[in-house]
């Protein structure tokens, strides 16, 4: 039986789990055959990747909110009777 297979004949799994495990496998096929310790490291990988994107979201939005303070604050006063 194909991982595939095995998912998708399971029946704790919902739809949406056995959609999105498919196409992970899809995704990166390298995981059918990776041992525990490998998917336990490549998943940790993941983890990080997304904390770094959050991060990176998070300092974006500080920028955002300081540009907005320029805006409501000084630029309005550097600007006055213009």
């Amino acid at each position: 039986m194909t991982a595939k297979e095995l998912i998708n004949s399971n029946a704790m799994l919902h739809g949406w789990e056995k959609e999105d495990l498919c196409e992970l496998l899809d995704k990166y096929p390298e995981i059918k055959t990776a041992t525990y310790e490998q998917l336990e490291e490549f998943k940790q990988k993941r983890y990080w990747d997304a904390q770094a994107l959050i991060d990176e979201a998070a300092r974006i939005e500080e920028e955002a909110d300081m540009i907005n303070v320029f805006l409501n604050w000084i630029y309005k006063d550097l600007h006055k009777g213009e």
